[in-house]
């Protein structure tokens, strides 16, 4: 009976440290929203658009990327920032122009407007990627399951 007994308080401590991950997991995640909203705050030519939050939901968290910006900041636009990484037709040196609403791929207004366009009353020759929100996911899938290791591990010391 004593291996049993031991067996028994041993997934006890194994189920103690799994309703944890939540909370920890909940942790981590309000860690890589700051760090994810000071990464944006350095991109963002107006850093109060880009918000970023962790939520809680049943099965985890997500993180939540919002603001009227956050496109611009995180995929970068205009001529001298193209992308090149996204399979889109668009993905060449040109961008968005609020004011005309349609993409700046003609080369006359490209040549008009030597690479820049109007953006929130300004003219502006365009944003780098930010790519915060891809390189968190990067992160997140390189160190979530050493970090879930270790709380599980726990059990066992």
């Amino acid at each position: 009976m004593q291996g049993t007994a031991a067996v028994i308080r041993r997934l006890d401590a194994i189920k103690a440290q799994i309703e944890k991950l939540p909370e920890e997991i909940g942790s981590y995640a309000d860690t890589l929203a700051i760090k994810m909203q000071a990464e944006y705050d350095t991109f963002s030519s107006e850093p109060e658009d880009v918000t970023v939050t962790a939520e809680r939901i049943p099965k985890g968290c997500n993180i939540v990327c919002g603001g009227e910006d956050i496109f611009f900041v995180e995929f970068g636009t205009g001529i001298f920032y193209s992308r090149g990484l996204l399979p889109h037709p668009y993905n060449v040196a040109a961008s968005w122009s609020e004011t005309h609403a349609q993409f700046l791929t003609d080369p006359k207004k490209l040549a008009k407007y030597k690479g820049y366009w109007p953006y929130n009353g300004k003219w502006t020759s365009g944003q780098p990627a930010a790519n915060v929100f891809y390189e968190a996911g990067k992160t997140v899938k390189q160190e979530v399951p050493g970090y879930l290791e270790k709380i599980i591990d726990r059990a066992f010391t």
